[in-house]
């Protein structure tokens, strides 16, 4: 009887665990190249285009998305009723910490960071990252997000790729080191 236990017991282990997990979508072809650890990334709110595709091309990448309201294609979807708070204390105990947070409308940022900073506090400060990134992006005329990158172009919707990309750049660890600055997209 107990000659398998063990091997039975993984097995279960095995198929319960990936039966609740969101399933990654495979990496696009064009982004082999790119390797660095997955950061774990809270797009919110999902209702603007960029939005979504921010978050599609953040899971195509790798990375661990969860977007709140809107859907995209493997990416940890909350609904857009649930606050902020409570979508970003579940990240919190799932994923142990949010490394990027991106908003695709600077008038929620102030919302989704103050979230994000709030449940890094239950954490013990040993697991807590030095900080968080946040990313904004902004319409033209906005003004810069405090404390955030800010994406500004004219078209957000129109020019939703080029934003996504450009995300994903600023996610990768090498550009931790940039400051909170204005970057203007012309296309």
């Amino acid at each position: 009887m107990a000659d398998n236990y063990l091997e039975n017991k993984m097995a279960e282990h095995m198929a319960a665990r990936g039966a609740t997990r969101t399933a990654r979508p495979a990496r696009r072809p064009g982004f082999a190249a790119i390797s660095f650890p997955a950061p774990r990334v809270l797009v919110a709110p999902g209702t603007h285009a960029a939005a979504a595709a921010i978050a599609t091309e953040l899971a195509h990448a790798g990375c661990r998305v969860a977007m709140l309201g809107g859907a995209a294609e493997g990416v940890r979807c909350f609904p857009e009723s649930m606050p902020a708070a409570e979508a970003a204390a579940r990240l919190m105990h799932d994923w142990h910490e949010v490394d990027v947070t991106i908003t695709a409308a600077p008038e929620a940022h102030a919302a989704a960071a103050a979230a994000v900073e709030q449940a890094r506090l239950s954490l013990p400060e040993p697991l807590r990252l030095a900080a968080a990134r946040h990313i904004a992006v902004a319409a033209g005329g906005e003004p810069d997000v405090a404390g955030a990158v800010t994406l500004r172009c004219a078209d957000t919707d129109a020019q939703a790729d080029a934003i996504a990309r450009l995300c994903l750049c600023l996610c990768a660890p090498a550009a931790q080191a940039l400051a909170p600055q204005s970057i203007a997209l012309k296309c």
